[in-house]
């Protein structure tokens, strides 16, 4: 078979000749090559040996969190910004000024590799809203979704061909755009004392997140890929909230994609055994990372009986603990027995718990191997 239909039988719950491995790469390639992108994850994929999910990104600027963007396809609105270098940070002022009002912010960037991770995320000193008004004035930010703009985005599906699948990268209502644009802990307040703004705050992204879903969909794009870590259980809410606040709108996400005959890949990389369940309920197609402990809290076995007759499970494989700071060997059974747990029937899509990064080459191929070796239909866990 070829890695695309290894990888729609998998999503299909049918057995492939082996179970397709494709995990989450970037930052290796990054490390491995010096670059990143679709063109080096086939590479890679051809190097290595594994069934590439091939990221996209969308066509549109999320002026949330790209604050050195050029910001031509906005209307009426004009950005100030100005940056102090530091020895392990720069500082990042933006004032934007749009019809409505002002907004304003101020970010530390910190450098990679100094004590925050190699690619840390920012610390805000302000953020964008501050209050509902600021509402109005953020609409702004928000360029216009159409469909001849993902129209090259899902041509390249022509381009990837039968060496793997694409998938275009929209970010939910909280990931990167609430939850950047309001910090994430006083959400977690507002979700008691001010629960109108929050709705608010939500609803302004949720409408644009399916705005370019639809338009992604419409242009020929077969899966959507949607993060949700920032409204994970890792973040600090709680199964009440997200069932509340956040399970409403994936629902709303996926009965679009399926309405227009997509496969929503639904991604939190923490603690997600609670929420299994739910997502099986409002139709998420595709899942990763499913972290195990300590980081996260999925039991693989477990969670394929729970749901694996309905969600494709991707992931699992500890990118720390195993991949990075683990021998060849310990590699290799931690493979094999995420296959033997989660294999039979399909519905696999071996993993990894996050991005593979700061790893020897040696234990990214033993990592592949075993799914070479251990992952034959018929002999599953067998060499």
């Amino acid at each position: 078979m070829t890695s695309r239909e290894r990888l729609l039988a998998a999503i299909r719950h049918q057995e492939p000749d082996r179970v397709p491995v494709s995990p989450r790469i970037g930052a290796f390639l990054n490390e491995y090559y010096g670059h990143a992108g679709w063109m080096y994850e086939l590479k890679a994929a051809q190097e290595f040996g594994f069934d590439p999910l091939v990221f996209l990104g969308s066509p549109y600027p999320n002026y949330v969190r790209q604050w050195h963007a050029s910001y031509d396809d906005l209307e009426d609105v004009r950005v100030q910004l100005s940056t102090e270098r530091h020895p392990t940070y720069t500082l990042i002022r933006r004032r934007i000024d749009t019809p409505a009002g002002p907004l304003s912010d101020c970010v530390r960037q910190y450098k990679g590799g100094i004590g925050y991770g190699s690619s840390p995320n920012p610390h805000w000193e302000e953020r964008l809203v501050k209050e509902e008004t600021d509402l109005e004035r953020l609409a702004y930010l928000l360029p216009t979704p159409t469909k001849a703009a993902f129209e090259p985005v899902a041509e390249m599906a022509d381009v990837v061909g039968n060496r793997g699948l694409i998938q275009v990268t929209i970010e939910s209502a909280i990931d990167h755009r609430a939850g950047w644009a309001y910090e994430l802990v006083d959400m977690m307040v507002a979700a008691y004392e001010k629960p109108a703004f929050l709705r608010a705050l939500l609803n302004l992204f949720h409408r644009y997140c399916l705005a370019e879903t639809r338009c992604a969909l419409e242009a020929g794009v077969p899966i959507i890929f949607t993060p949700w870590y920032f409204a994970s259980m890792s973040a600090g809410w709680s199964p009440k909230l997200y069932q509340e606040w956040f399970l409403p709108l994936i629902k709303e996400q996926a009965d679009l994609i399926h309405d227009l005959g997509g496969l929503l890949h639904f991604y939190d990389d923490g603690k997600c055994m609670a929420i299994l369940p739910w997502l099986r309920e409002v139709g998420v197609d595709i899942i990763s990372t499913l972290a195990p402990p300590p980081v996260g809290d999925v039991d693989l076995k477990a969670a394929k009986d729970l749901v694996g007759d309905r969600i494709c499970l991707n992931g699992n494989i500890d990118l720390i603990y195993v991949i990075k700071m683990g021998r060849p060997e310990q590699i290799r059974e931690a493979v094999r027995q995420a296959i033997v747990d989660a294999a039979p029937g399909g519905g696999l899509i071996l993993g990894t718990s996050d991005s593979i990064r700061d790893t020897e080459p040696e234990n990214v191929r033993a990592y592949f191997q075993a799914a070479r070796d251990y992952g034959v239909y018929g002999r599953l866990g067998r060499k």
